[in-house]
């Protein structure tokens, strides 16, 4: 069971700010100072307690769990062992999952969380064997091939690490994947998570915002010429499109609570349709037993940007644009004191704050004349030409590119 509380609408990001603030540069800026925060808290738990008590507090929502892990389990001659016992491990959490070998030496585990697991295989006569390092991803089917036991006593281990394998042979869908790698090493402006499927190939790039969440939902991209509202875009397993729809992602999530974004493009399991178009899943980070954090402090200011030409034309100054982000996280083992809850219970909380004093650019507007207003175009250029006025009755231009009183409409 994983509770949440979904991030209220957070906002922007940019470049790092390591410009020392002004005394006009502070995060309080009255009136036009648009300000914004966001809290995410979530708990694992199986303790009927303590998870009563949390739902009293916060909405629980099921994290995705439509990955799957399988394999055989075999001898050193490559013959099936049937009634092996089969564990996954969460290298992170330490929450085991438990399965049995049939009859043809299968094992199949599924709605697995994204995540790195062990699986250790043990059976009598048979030396133990464990498989480090297996990587979950979201949406995804992972095969652990055949896995051989060798012959000896069950207090004997054999560790071994998985390799990633190079070529994706139990599925036949077109997907993509951003990792966690990606999310922290690309910069993006509005730290906006749905700007990351720009990176993606057979995207059609929309505008990026220049905060989280946009006025009333982010722009979701097409994809491979598909229209947006095939899109079906989740975040962990919730449906987060605005009225039901991928167009708008109104379920804002904050970019630092996500752990990897999974893209299915097309040709995937019929467990995933919805809508017939590309399915958009975000997966959100969780705690684990060792305590991780980090903060941060992003800041856009004018003082980084170029005047533009009109106002250098007009001998203005730049205009205001001030962006400030600051935030941070941590995640780990809930203690309370003189309750042991071993590995049971985990958290992750994060918080975020944007403040920004961005008011619309000045605009240039081109007025009529005196003379223009009664009528007068006989000294109407565009450049050195002569803008003719003509007569909507017969398409000539007006004697003397004027309009005559009479035909004046007050």
């Amino acid at each position: 069971m994983r509770l949440e509380n979904p991030a209220l609408h957070n906002t922007h990001h940019s470049h790092t700010g390591t410009v020392p603030l002004d005394s006009e540069d502070r995060l309080d800026y009255g009136d036009i100072n648009r300000k914004t925060g966001s809290t995410m808290l979530k708990a694992k738990s199986f303790c009927p307690t303590i998870l009563l008590a949390l739902m009293v507090n916060f909405s629980a929502t099921a994290q995705t769990g439509s990955s799957s892990v399988v394999g055989t389990v075999a001898d050193t001659t490559n013959r099936v062992i049937a009634g092996s016992s089969v564990t996954l491990i969460n290298e992170a959490s330490g929450d085991q999952r438990a399965d049995t070998t049939n009859q043809d030496g299968d094992f199949v585990f599924a709605g697995v969380n994204p995540g790195t697991y062990t699986l250790k295989v043990q059976n009598p006569g048979f030396r133990t064997l464990e498989r480090r390092g297996n990587v979950v991803v979201s949406s995804t089917r992972l095969s652990v091939g055949t896995l051989p036991l060798q012959v000896g006593g069950i207090n004997e281990k054999i560790d071994v690490t998985a390799q990633a394998a190079q070529v994706e042979t139990e599925s036949s869908d077109k997907s993509e994947l951003v990792d966690l790698k990606e999310l922290q090493l690309i910069s993006i402006r509005g730290r906006d998570p749905v700007s990351f499927l720009g990176i993606l190939p057979g995207v059609q790039k929309g505008v990026d915002p220049d905060f989280l969440g946009a006025s009333y939902g982010t722009p979701v991209p097409s994809f491979q010429g598909l229209t947006t509202s095939t899109n079906v875009i989740m975040s962990d397993g919730i449906n987060g499109g605005d009225s039901q729809s991928g167009g708008l992602f109104s379920g804002t999530v904050n970019l630092d609570s996500i752990s990897e974004v999974r893209v299915l493009m097309g040709n995937y399991n019929a467990e995933y349709g919805r809508a017939g178009g590309t399915m958009i899943n975000m997966i959100t980070k969780s705690g684990g037993q060792q305590y991780h954090g980090s903060g941060w402090f992003y800041k856009r200011h004018e003082q980084f940007n170029a005047n533009n030409y009109f106002n250098n034309l007009n001998g203005l100054g730049k205009s205001i644009y001030r962006f400030q982000t600051f935030g941070g996280d941590i995640g780990g083992k809930v203690k309370l004191p003189k309750i042991d809850m071993g590995d049971k219970l985990f958290f992750f909380v994060l918080f975020e704050d944007t403040r920004l004093k961005n008011p619309a650019a000045i605009e240039r507007w081109t007025m009529p004349t005196a003379l223009e207003r009664q009528g007068d175009f006989s000294k109407s250029f565009n450049g050195a030409t002569l803008i003719p006025v003509k007569d909507p009755l017969n398409g000539q231009a007006f004697p003397g590119n004027v309009i005559p009183p009479s035909r004046a409409n007050p």
